[in-house]
């Protein structure tokens, strides 16, 4: 685990929109498309075939003409391919209202791919009125159709409680569903995350400490798809420190109310505590911060040769970041520290060759 990753980071805005998965804009490409040959038979309609080879040219225009009067006499596969045209911009406007017909018009015959397309139409009111609840409706007729982009839709309705009850157990369980009906590679690893997120909820509210340290990382930075809530991650991370045994939780909670983070207001005393936990479990960083917090007694009492032999300990066990917090106490002789820049400089120099020999040893296995 990083141990640098309890320093804040810029805020992410989050894109509280969902997903959008499915439309001919950006084809699914889990969702292949059947060749025109496996087409014409079906029907035995010869017009068809020119049609296919208009709409596969890219002349929409054309294709529209020759679609039009089969789609209007129910077949399905001309009905979509209509709802394409009217949406992709290939030589004929889009229009949305039409697009969003047509899918619906298929989607009543059984299309799935048509049903995930009308909860988009309704989720972001293009070509219908926006309603959350309707989208959700068509999301979950797509999935019950097998069309994994319907249950992966149907898993962030749930996950955010967009026109459903929020739950995050039935979010992954639909994000597994979705996975398991396979997803493009790209829309996979959005997926994976979502299913992340939601168990971590689902974990953490159950009172497991990992599950709390990584929701606590994720709200307090912002990552997607949580908000930053600097608070409420102060909060989920005591209770991680609190339940688990995890020397980097101890450090990063004791690291934040040092600092008083989050609006919390800061606890001297009970940061060198956590980060001394952190620090006697052998934690690197939270032994070189609690070495600094004995050299200058913060929230504790002020012993510089307790503070020095923890350093010189931390150093003897190779750290390169002791070694380079060593020369900056030489060079700025912080706390009563006797400051001596040689000692500063030589200090900096093992640092430097510690650092790079340690890099070259990762490089070289």
């Amino acid at each position: 685990m990083n141990q640098s990753t309890w320093l804040p980071a810029s805020s992410t805005a989050m894109a509280m929109a969902m997903l959008l998965v499915g439309c001919e804009s950006n084809p699914p490409k889990a969702i292949v498309e059947p060749s025109v040959a496996t087409r014409v038979p079906d029907h035995g309609k010869p017009a068809l075939t020119e049609a296919y080879g208009s709409y596969q040219a890219g002349d929409d225009a054309r294709a529209l003409a020759l679609f039009l009067p089969h789609a209007r006499s129910g077949v399905r596969e001309a009905q979509v391919r209509v709802a394409h045209i009217y949406s992709r911009n290939k030589g004929v406007a889009p229009n949305p209202v039409e697009a969003c017909s047509w899918w619906e018009a298929a989607a009543h015959q059984g299309d799935a791919v048509g049903a995930n397309n009308v909860g988009r139409c309704y989720e972001i009111g293009s070509g219908r009125g926006k309603s959350d609840v309707s989208a959700a409706l068509w999301y979950r007729r797509a999935a019950d159709g097998g069309n994994a982009y319907g249950m992966y839709n149907m898993g962030l309705a749930y996950e955010y409680g967009s026109g459903v009850a929020q739950s995050f157990a039935t979010a992954a369980d639909w994000f597994r569903r979705a996975l398991n009906a396979k997803l493009a590679p790209g829309d996979t690893a959005d997926a994976e995350r979502h299913l992340k997120r939601s168990m971590n909820h689902v974990n953490a509210a159950n009172g497991d400490p990992q599950a709390q340290h990584d929701l606590a990382i994720d709200l307090f930075n912002g990552h997607k798809p949580e908000v930053k809530d600097e608070r409420r991650a102060v909060a989920m991370m005591r209770e991680a420190a609190t339940r688990g045994s995890s020397p980097e939780v101890w450090y990063i909670y004791g690291s934040w109310i040092h600092g008083g983070v989050g609006g919390v207001k800061s606890d001297l005393p009970q940061a060198a505590t956590w980060i001394k936990k952190a620090s006697d479990a052998g934690h690197e960083s939270a032994r070189i911060r609690y070495a600094n917090i004995l050299l200058c007694g913060t929230g504790v009492k002020k012993d510089q040769a307790a503070a020095e032999r923890l350093l010189r300990a931390t150093i003897d066990s190779g750290s390169w970041l002791a070694m380079s917090e060593y020369s900056e106490w030489h060079n700025r002789g912080d706390c009563g520290f006797r400051k001596n820049a040689a000692l500063g400089s030589q200090w900096r120099a093992k640092a430097d060759a510690a650092q790079n020999d340690g890099a070259k040893r990762r490089t070289t296995k």
